[in-house]
């Protein structure tokens, strides 16, 4: 795995969804009813303020990364496992360690990356949505609340189709003994 660089896909995949909560919780707390009232309010921010969201994104996009790696993957795992979801969405996990180099960078930058981006940003779209129905003072919170439902929905389609795609790419209906 010390083959495989940190790609600008894998930084996305953890980043923006951190950057997504990040302004969300902002927006959240200050009274913003248009664009220009989003503008007016970090006009006075300031580069320490911006290191610190940049940092604080990254750092929270890391951590709905683990949420989705330590949760997320074992529930949908123990599932299949249960026969409660088909074993279309099972995952040769092992894949990561046995293959070489080139065919799971190649597995990374095809697949792996977009599924993480897509949970990861499910999660953040939910804790999102929490706290912006918590302390939102946004005039149209409603609208906001159904497009980020509809938003995780067709993401997390999306994730579960990349399950049906990894496991074809990790050749789990011919798994060697």
């Amino acid at each position: 795995m010390d083959k495989i660089p940190l790609t600008n896909y894998q930084f996305i995949a953890y980043f923006l969804p951190g950057f997504v909560f990040m302004v969300c919780g902002y927006i959240s707390y200050e009274p913003i009813s248009d664009i220009s009232s989003l503008l007016d309010c970090t006009k006075d921010l300031g580069i320490p303020f911006l290191i610190l969201c940049l940092l604080l994104s990254f750092i929270a996009g890391l951590v709905f990364d683990a949420v989705r790696n330590g949760i997320v993957d074992n529930v949908l795992d123990g599932l299949i496992k249960w026969k409660i979801l088909p074993k279309l969405f099972e995952v040769n996990w092992s894949f990561f360690f046995k293959e070489n180099a080139e065919k799971v960078g190649y597995f990374y930058a095809r697949y792996f990356t977009y599924y993480c981006f897509d949970y990861n940003l499910v999660l953040s779209l939910i804790a999102s949505l929490v706290v912006i129905d918590i302390h939102s003072q946004l005039p149209h919170k409603m609208l906001v609340t159904w497009i980020g439902i509809i938003a995780i929905a067709v993401l997390k389609i999306d994730a579960l189709s990349l399950r049906i795609e990894m496991r074809k790419a990790t050749n789990l209906n011919n798994p060697n003994p």
